[in-house]
C-alpha cells in the first residue's frame, strides 16, 4: 500500500477510535446531566466517527462485500452523516447564538439540506440497479459534504470568536483557561474537518478523482490534525492541562507593567 493511502487509512482508523471515545464519553456525561450540548455533541461525534466512517471503511473496502452489505453499508452511512452533521448545526447554533434569528434560519436550513442529502442517499442505495455504482459522485453526495463544509466553518468561526471573548476575562478571573482553550481547539476541529471533506468536494465540482494522492494525502493530514485537537479538547492528559495554565500565568505575567 502506497504511503500516502496508509496515512489516509490511519487517519480514517484515528477519526474512529478517537472520536467513537469523546462520543460516549459525552453520551455518558448527558445521561446524568440532561445537557443539550453534550447530548448533541457526543451524538454527533458518535454517528460520524463510530457509525458512518467505519461503513464506509466497509463498503470503499477494494474487494466490495456483497451486494446487500453494500447497499445496506452505504444507506447507513449516508443516513448517520446527515444525522451526525444535523447535530453539528444544532449545536453551534444553541450554544453559540440561541437568540440569533439568522443563525436560526441557517441552522434550519442545513438540517433541512442534510436529512433531505440523507434520506436520498438512502432511497439511491436501494434503487440503485448496479450497486458497485454506489461509490460514484453523486447529487445527494455532494449536498451532504457541502453542507458539512458549511457547518465546519461555522464552528470554527463562532469557537475562535468564543474563544477570544474568554481571554479577555481570564486576567479578571471570569474564565478558566482550559475552558478558553477548549473552544479554540473546537474551533480547529471544524478546520481540519473542513480540510477533509475539501478534495471530496472539488472533485465533485471540477469532476475530478476524489481518490488521488493529493487527495488521500489532504485527507490524511487533515483528519490526523482533527483527530489530535479533539482527544486534547476532551480527553486532556494532565500534562497538557499543566502546559496550557502555564502558558495563560506566563502571558498574565508579561502584561503587568
Amino acid at each position: 500500500m502506497p504511503g500516502v493511502e496508509l496515512l489516509a487509512l490511519t487517519s480514517a482508523v484515528a477519526f474512529v477510535a478517537v472520536g467513537a471515545t469523546v462520543g460516549v464519553k459525552l453520551l455518558w456525561l448527558a445521561r446524568r446531566t440532561r445537557g443539550l450540548p453534550e447530548t448533541l455533541v457526543g451524538a454527533s461525534l458518535f454517528l460520524l466517527s463510530a457509525v458512518s466512517w467505519p461503513l464506509l471503511l466497509v463498503v470503499s473496502a477494494p474487494q466490495p462485500p456483497p451486494a446487500a452489505l453494500l447497499r445496506a453499508g452505504w444507506a447507513g452511512a449516508s443516513l448517520a452523516m446527515a444525522l451526525g452533521w444535523s447535530g453539528v448545526f444544532l449545536f453551534t447554533w444553541r450554544v453559540f447564538r440561541p437568540g440569533a434569528g439568522w443563525a436560526r434560519m441557517l441552522a434550519g436550513i442545513g438540517i433541512a439540506m442534510e436529512l433531505a442529502a440523507g434520506l436520498a442517499g438512502v432511497v439511491r442505495a436501494v434503487a440503485l440497479v448496479d450497486p458497485l455504482e454506489l461509490g460514484a459522485p453523486s447529487a445527494s453526495g455532494f449536498v451532504l459534504l457541502l453542507g458539512a463544509e458549511v457547518v465546519y466553518a461555522w464552528t470554527a468561526i463562532e469557537s475562535f470568536r468564543y474563544r477570544a471573548l474568554l481571554r479577555r476575562r481570564i486576567p479578571l478571573g471570569l474564565a478558566d483557561p482550559l475552558v478558553a482553550d477548549r473552544f479554540g481547539l473546537w474551533g480547529w476541529t471544524g478546520v481540519f474537518g473542513f480540510g477533509s471533506i475539501a478534495p471530496a468536494v472539488l472533485a465533485h465540482l471540477s469532476g475530478g478523482d476524489p481518490n488521488s494522492l493529493a487527495s488521500h494525502l489532504v485527507v490524511g493530514v487533515c483528519g490526523l490534525v482533527s483527530s489530535a485537537v479533539l482527544y486534547l479538547a476532551f480527553l486532556p492528559p494532565a500534562a497538557y492541562a499543566r502546559f496550557v495554565r502555564a502558558r495563560t500565568a506566563s502571558a498574565a505575567l508579561g502584561m503587568e507593567p
